[in-house]
């Protein structure tokens, strides 16, 4: 009787250790033997039984929460955090130069930049429908699609061949989108077809800005594409963790943040 209410006391805490890492994104040994008064070995058995539910991985002295779930609608998406995506996408415009070239990634937030560049001249670079359809309604504005077929899932141009095409654009930034944002997991994506172009892009070393809501910090999904130290720009809105604001100040990462 009593090995069987340790095991219930087990199975419970390790039904809580995996919401408080879900819930926090990447957690540390440390961290879980402090919360929740176990010793270091009895947290390892703890996260090697986490491990075969296959959202859980081990990282660098800790674990992570790597969400399994594929892609909601684009339009649940769209929906989300609208009012955040709309400032985020009001403050980005601004960064647009007069004649530049830029990259609009895909994604729910950045095709909104374009509601807010008013009259300007430049030329877009995208694989984004969304940010077509847009870009095709503003007569300063020139544009070039990736080729590719339309997944209707992301509403975006999909290859999965080399993009030596963007080689020969002389790209002045971009501006990208992410599913999660983490220090030590980086910036991920939850699409197989978009991670090839996304990496591509951050690659070229160009000025950068990645735009992201509040709900992106501490997820981390399916692909990494970049670590977030690759990035020049981080624009968001409302306040970010001080941990976030460290990292981004200790690399030298301008952080903008819609009010």
């Amino acid at each position: 009787m009593i090995e069987v209410a340790v095991l219930s006391m087990r199975s419970k805490r390790i039904q809580q250790l995996h919401d408080y890492i879900a819930g926090h994104g990447t957690v540390s040994f440390g961290e879980i033997c402090r919360q929740f008064g176990i010793s270091i070995n009895t947290a390892r058995r703890d996260v090697a039984a986490l491990l075969e539910e296959g959202d859980i991985v081990k990282v660098y002295g800790g674990v992570q929460y790597v969400e399994k779930t594929g892609l909601l609608p684009f339009e649940d998406r769209d929906a989300a955090h609208h009012d955040e995506k709309h400032r985020i996408c009001a403050l980005a415009a601004g960064f647009i130069g007069e004649g530049e070239v830029v990259f609009l990634d895909s994604g729910t937030t950045v095709p909104g930049i374009l509601d807010f560049v008013g009259d300007k001249h430049f030329t877009v670079i995208t694989s984004s429908l969304p940010v077509l359809l847009k870009a095709s309604q503003l007569p300063g504005v020139s544009v070039y699609t990736l080729p590719g077929l339309l997944n209707r899932q992301t509403y975006s141009f999909e290859q999965n061949l080399p993009f030596p095409i963007l080689d020969q654009y002389n790209i002045n930034k971009a501006f990208m989108a992410a599913s999660g944002v983490t220090i030590s997991g980086g910036v991920t994506n939850s699409s197989p077809w978009e991670f090839q172009l996304k990496a591509s892009i951050v690659a070229k070393n160009i000025d950068s800005f990645l735009l992201a809501d509040h709900s992106k910090f501490g997820r981390v999904t399916l692909l990494k594409y970049a670590e977030l130290a690759d990035f020049r720009n981080v624009v968001t809105a409302g306040p970010l963790p001080d941990k976030y604001r460290t990292y981004l100040s200790h690399h030298n990462i301008r952080l903008h943040t819609a009010d």
